[in-house]
C-alpha cells in the first residue's frame, strides 16, 4: 500500500464487486424494471437553474488542485459546504472524522468538468460563461442536484455552485461523501468499507451522478 492524499492506493488487488442484494430480485424476476430504475434520466431539460448570462472565473490548474485538497480535508470553513462525518465498517458501522480521498475527487473533477468552472474557450484567470451541461451540470464537479430549476436550492447556493469554483468543488466533495454514507442502506459496499481505501469508494463514485449503468466506473 502507498498512501497519497490520505487514501490508500492499492496497486494490485482484485475485488469482487457484486450487485447489491436489493437489486438481485429485480434483476432475476424483472430485468426491465431494473433497467427502468437504473437508466432513469430526465428526457428533456428545457431550462436550468440559472440563465445563460451567468459568468464564472476560470481557475488555473494549480488553483483547482489546491481547492480539491482543501475540500477533501474540510478546510474551507464557514460559508462553504462541509464534509459530513464518514461512516466506516459493515454491516455494523460507526462514524469518524476523516478526509475524503482527494485523488478520487481530483479524478472525478477532471472527468466531469475538465477542471474548468467556465466554458472551455475561457482562458485561465479570465471570466466568461459558466460551464453547464445539457442536463444542468454546473462547473468543475458538474453539480446537477438542485440545479435543474430556479429555487430548487436556495438561490445564493445555486449562484455560488455556478460562479465560485471553490464552492463548486466543496459541494461536489460533500455530495460524494453523502453517497458514501448512503451505501450501506443499499448494501452497495466494498470490503470493510474503509474510507481510507480508494477501492472501497467504488459505489460512491458510481452513484455520484446517478446510480445508472452508464456511470459505472468500470
Amino acid at each position: 500500500l502507498r498512501r497519497l492524499c490520505g487514501v490508500a492506493a492499492v496497486k494490485s488487488m482484485t475485488l469482487v464487486r457484486r450487485l447489491p442484494r436489493w437489486a438481485r430480485p429485480l434483476a432475476g424476476a424483472a430485468p426491465f424494471v431494473l433497467a427502468a430504475v437504473l437508466f432513469w434520466q430526465p428526457l428533456l431539460v428545457l431550462a436550468c437553474a440559472l440563465g445563460d448570462n451567468t459568468s464564472a472565473y476560470q481557475p488555473s490548474l494549480i488553483e483547482v488542485q489546491r481547492a480539491m485538497e482543501s475540500a477533501s480535508r474540510n478546510e474551507f470553513g464557514s460559508g462553504y459546504p462541509a464534509l459530513p462525518l464518514l461512516e466506516t465498517g459493515y454491516p455494523q458501522s460507526t462514524t469518524i472524522n476523516t478526509d475524503a480521498p482527494c485523488l478520487i475527487l481530483k479524478a472525478m473533477g477532471w472527468l466531469e468538468g475538465g477542471w474548468q468552472q467556465a466554458n472551455g474557450n475561457i482562458i485561465e484567470g479570465g471570466t466568461g460563461g459558466v460551464k453547464v451541461s445539457p442536463s444542468c451540470g454546473y462547473g468543475i464537479m458538474q453539480i446537477t442536484s438542485g440545479m435543474r430549476d430556479p429555487g430548487e436550492l436556495p438561490l445564493d447556493v445555486q449562484n455560488r455552485i455556478a460562479t465560485d469554483y471553490r464552492y463548486n468543488v466543496a459541494y461536489g466533495a460533500k455530495l460524494l461523501a453523502e453517497k458514501w454514507n448512503a451505501g450501506d442502506s443499499l448494501e452497495a459496499v466494498v470490503g470493510s468499507r474503509d474510507p481510507k481505501v480508494g477501492e472501497h469508494w467504488y459505489y460512491a463514485v458510481w452513484a455520484y451522478n446517478q446510480f445508472t449503468f452508464k456511470n459505472n466506473p468500470n
